[in-house]
């Protein structure tokens, strides 16, 4: 999980959590969740019109065609630059793409490159080597019939690999096309983006590092083809609901575990034998808002987190490997103890308990159900001999991200959950918290 989404996710626990008064939900099981990714259509032919307006200096010192004839003293109308990029995919296997780009690259745009690439479609999405994203990532279908989860003026973060996340800035949607601020490592920076449907970038404006500015349009697309991936009955069987965990941490004032806020996991879709996708955000009402709190980003207010996610290096809440004696838990080794009967919020549930510890200076403890979903995880320092958090599997239901209180909630109201979450009155509370959570919010949510 990186820095910045790490102490992103840590404030949304701790920003003044509220009880969750009157919190409307939909109970699992939500039909189409946990579905196989299939039928991922791409384009083996992709054409591109690229205008580049450079920079006054670079348009003098280059002997370039322009729109114009070159000049050595360039005038302003004389700094535009047009071509034509293409991308054909020639070999595909699994998700990887091979593909030939071809094309003149304008002056001074270092982000776009001919020559061949492979890119992983699922790992890569909207890369200057192939400008598309499987528009599952997106639209995620089988969650229409619940809610959207996109809010405009907030912000997205995707995350597909340890090096590669997108930023999507005030996603809206225009007839079924995203358009949005995309800020992307990718890219070297942000850009103007307007996504199709099929998952096909249509347009991009940005600047560039010399201060020119470029703009792709998408003129062509064609030859379709699928690809499908397959799925492994464990994930399936254990991403087939929402799911809504309460965090516990350790506050010294109390001297005991306290409810510090919930997070709620959603699994639309299940890639391969060691992946899905997963959306989750965390749940602090306030009236009169959505029942998420954003917070910043690189400066933007994000309160959805995509995360394509490996079940062994960067688990969350499902352990696929169930019921084997030693697993991978992230960087940890957790080794099986036995088999327990535990009841957790009122909910009995049989499990595989697994045990092991991480960085030398925790105890990580987990108990599994058979079908590979989380139900509790416990944390505790070896030195301290105190649980440090605890992660609590409240049931499977999924509460709308978009979801509003029309009036305000006070600390210490009704609540439809079975915790009210600890109200930090004093600045010490929100130290000792802020601290614990910091160090260990990787370790409950393995996103790393």
């Amino acid at each position: 999980m990186n820095r910045t989404l790490t102490i992103a996710l840590t404030l949304l626990l701790l920003a003044y959590a509220v009880p969750l008064a009157s919190v409307s939900h939909v109970e699992a099981q939500q039909s189409g969740l946990g579905a196989p990714l299939n039928k991922v259509i791409v384009y083996k032919d992709l054409v591109y019109e690229i205008k580049y307006v450079a920079p006054l200096k670079t348009a003098e010192q280059t002997n370039t065609t322009t729109t114009n004839s070159s000049k050595p003293n360039a005038t302003a109308s004389e700094m535009t630059y047009k071509s034509t990029l293409t991308y054909k995919v020639v070999s595909v296997e699994g998700p990887l793409l091979n593909v030939s780009i071809e094309g003149r690259i304008p002056p001074g745009v270092t982000v776009l490159a001919n020559g061949t690439k492979t890119l992983d479609i699922i790992r890569e999405p909207l890369s200057p080597y192939y400008p598309y994203i499987p528009p599952q990532f997106l639209y995620p279908i089988n969650m229409t019939n619940i809610t959207e989860l996109f809010v405009t003026q907030l912000g997205v973060l995707i995350s597909t690999s340890d090096n590669y996340s997108i930023l999507l800035v005030s996603p809206s949607f225009d007839n079924g096309t995203l358009i949005s601020t995309l800020s992307s490592n990718a890219w070297n920076g942000s850009a103007q983006v307007k996504i199709r449907p099929n998952g096909l970038l249509e347009s991009l404006i940005m600047s560039t590092a010399n201060g020119g500015t470029i703009e792709m349009t998408l003129v062509n697309y064609s030859n379709p083809v699928a690809l499908s991936f397959i799925a492994g009955p464990h994930i399936l069987n254990a991403a087939s609901q929402p799911l809504l965990y309460a965090v516990k941490t350790f506050v010294p004032l109390y001297n005991s575990l306290q409810v510090t806020g919930y997070l709620q996991f959603v699994i639309p879709y299940v890639i391969t034998n060691d992946s899905y996708l997963s959306y989750y955000y965390a749940i602090r009402p306030q009236g009169g808002q959505y029942v998420v709190s954003p917070q910043g980003v690189s400066g933007v207010p994000v309160y959805l987190f995509i995360k394509v996610v490996n079940v062994t290096r960067d688990p969350s809440v499902i352990l696929p490997q169930v019921g084997q004696k030693v697993v991978r838990w992230g960087n940890t080794t957790l080794t099986l103890v036995g088999t327990q009967n535990i009841t957790v919020l009122s909910n009995s549930y049989s499990t595989f308990v697994y045990s092991g510890i991480e960085n030398r200076t925790q105890n990580v403890t987990l108990w599994v159900t058979p079908s590979g979903v989380v139900v509790r995880e416990l944390v505790t320092s070896i030195v301290q001999q105190v649980p440090i958090v605890e992660l609590e599997l409240v049931k499977p239901v999924l509460i709308p991200a978009t979801q509003t209180y029309s009036s305000p909630v006070s600390f210490g109201g009704p609540t439809t959950l079975p915790y009210k979450v600890v109200n930090p009155e004093t600045s010490y509370i929100i130290a000792v918290v802020f601290a614990v959570v910091v160090v260990i919010i990787a370790t409950l949510v393995r996103l790393r």
